[in-house]
C-alpha cells in the first residue's frame, strides 16, 4: 500500500535528518504525507482546529472506500492490483465493492478498460463527462 501511495505522490520518502523523532531508530530514511497527500485526505486540518476553541480532534484515519475512490478518479484509473495493494483485498472482494458500493449504493459510473500494461483499470465516469 505504501509504495502504491508513494507512486501518486501522495507520501515522499526523507532522510532521517529530516524526519527527526518520528524516524524508528537505525531507519535510514521514513515517509511523509505530501500536499497531494494532504489535499486528498482533505486538507490541511491543522489551521481549522487552532482557530476553534474546541480542542483538536487529532489525525482523521482515511477509510479504504475513500482511497479507492480517490484511486479510481485519478485521471488515468486504478488497476485491480493497485486498488489490491492499496486496500490489502483480495480480488474478488476489490470486484464486489465496485460493482455492489461504487455501483449500486453510492450510484457512481465505473470505466473498465483493457490495459496492455497495467491490465484491467478502472475509473469514475464523472457526471456531464
Amino acid at each position: 500500500m505504501l509504495t502504491a501511495l508513494t507512486k501518486r505522490g501522495l507520501l515522499e520518502k526523507i532522510s532521517t535528518d529530516e524526519a527527526g523523532e518520528l524516524a524508528d531508530e537505525g531507519a535510514k530514511s521514513a515517509l511523509r504525507l505530501t500536499e497531494a497527500g494532504r489535499t486528498a485526505l482533505g486538507g490541511s486540518r491543522g489551521t481549522e482546529a487552532a482557530s476553534s476553541d474546541q480542542p483538536a480532534a487529532g489525525p482523521r484515519r482515511t477509510t479504504k472506500q475513500e482511497t479507492v475512490l480517490y484511486l479510481l478518479r485519478q485521471e488515468h484509473g486504478a488497476s485491480l492490483t493497485e486498488i489490491m495493494e492499496a486496500t490489502s483485498w483480495q480480488q474478488h472482494s476489490v470486484r464486489g465493492f465496485l460493482s455492489g458500493t461504487v455501483k449500486k449504493k453510492l450510484g457512481h459510473t465505473v470505466l473498465s478498460e483493457r490495459c496492455a500494461t497495467r491490465g484491467r483499470v478502472y475509473r469514475l465516469v464523472e457526471a456531464g463527462a
